[in-house]
């Protein structure tokens, strides 16, 4: 800062007092005279002054209208905003449970095709293996599926039990093949419906 302006803010220092005191005068002036004309008024009241009462009385009269009918305004608002802020929070409260509907439908659809979609993959998996393993030259089966060995059975009756446990392990293989089919729509229409209600 240079030395001028330092002598500038100064003298504006300096100056801030005698202009506080000079608006603290006006203000006490303008305090002075409305407490002037208010005795003024309090005095002509009580001297029955009849203009000034009838002025008085038609000032209530009017302060007392307005009052009501901004009383009324208010209490209107009052009760419209309290009627808003209750559909607000209905709409709100509808809408969450919506929201958890959609929640709940969606998460069982999913598991219900996730389910779909597993029990497809293993039922068609199982058919497969299946029908490898019947391919093969003797064929192989699991044990659940093996004839059970009777001890002294003639060749011919072994023969023919074993030619039906191939028939059962057949049979397997088509169960398996039927069910990955079921399950294989059931999870293509699950998508479907979920594609198309989420569009």
């Amino acid at each position: 800062m240079t030395r001028t302006t330092l002598t500038e803010l100064k003298e504006t220092l300096e100056e801030i007092p005698a202009k506080l005191v000079l608006v603290a005068n006006a203000i006490n002036k303008g305090n002075t005279e409305t407490h002037e004309l208010l005795k003024t008024l309090i005095k002509e009241v009580r001297e029955g002054n009849k203009k000034t009462n009838d002025a008085s009385e038609s000032i209530v009269e009017v302060l007392s209208e307005n009052t009501a009918k901004i009383g009324a305004a208010i209490k209107e608002g009052f009760h419209e905003l309290e009627h808003l802020n209750a559909a607000k929070e209905k709409t709100e409260n509808d809408a969450a449970k919506k929201k958890q509907s959609i929640i709940r439908l969606w998460n069982n659809t999913m598991n219900t095709r996730k389910q779909a979609f597993f029990q497809h993959l293993k039922a068609k998996k199982v058919a497969e293996i299946f029908s490898k393993l019947l391919m093969q030259n003797p064929p192989k089966m699991p044990r659940k599926f093996l004839p059970k060995r009777i001890k002294n059975e003639a060749k011919e009756e072994t023969a023919i039990r074993q030619q039906l446990s191939i028939e059962k392990f057949k049979a397997e293989i088509n169960l398996q093949q039927l069910r990955s089919e079921k399950y294989q729509v059931r999870y293509e229409r699950l998508d479907s419906e979920m594609l198309i209600s989420h569009i």
